[in-house]
Parts: structure tokens; sequence; C-alpha cells
């Protein structure tokens, strides 16, 4: 499962303690799906507005852009350094199941 969400909803929830984040999301699922919603067994939980590699940013594809760019980014230094996320991705760059998509395209070359 995967969750995103913005406006004033994503700062109300930055400001909460991760275990307490978790507690809301289950109890906005319940009330969605009217059933009771299994605890989570593994969560990663980003924080855009104070985590500092990020700061609310995304990518996105300037005025003389095209897809060799991303096709650029996603090469790797040698075989020591490699790259994924959502400016990687060739069909959902920008969005976050591209960066969760690359990443995990990404693992499963290098578990090979």
């Amino acid at each position: 499962l995967l969750l995103f969400y913005g406006g004033d909803f994503s700062l109300h929830m930055e400001e909460l303690p991760q275990e307490a984040r978790i507690a809301e999301l289950l109890q906005i699922l319940e009330e969605m799906f009217a059933c009771p919603i299994p605890y989570p067994i593994w969560t990663s939980i980003s924080s855009w507005t104070s985590d500092p590699f990020s700061l609310c940013s995304y990518s996105t594809m300037s005025v003389g852009s095209s897809k060799n760019d991303i096709k650029a980014l996603r090469q790797s230094i040698g075989n020591t350094i490699y790259f994924a996320g959502e400016a990687t991705h060739p069909k959902y760059f920008t969005c976050v199941h591209g960066a969760w998509s690359s990443a995990m395209e990404l693992s499963k070359v290098l578990l090979r």
C-alpha cells in the first residue's frame, strides 16, 4: 500500500510522530473502506517539508528536455553508484509511483 497526500493535511501529518501518523492514516482508511485495516508489517514515511535532501521538490521536464535526459540520469557511474527516483523513470517522472517503481527496478538489477 502506497499513500501520499498534500496540502494542509501533509503539514499536519509532518508535525506528528511516526506512530501517530500511522494511527491517523489507518483510521482514515477504516472510515473509507468501512472495515478494519490491519497494522502494516513495515512502514517508510517521508517528510518533504523538513527533509534537507528534498525540501518539497520533484523533477520536471523543462523546455528543450527529452526522454534522453531521463535516460542519462539513470546511467550508473561505473559499477559503483546507481541512481533511482522519480526523475529517472521514463514514463512516471515527477510521480511518487515513478520513484517507487524505479527503485524496485534498480533493486532487481543489483540483486542479480
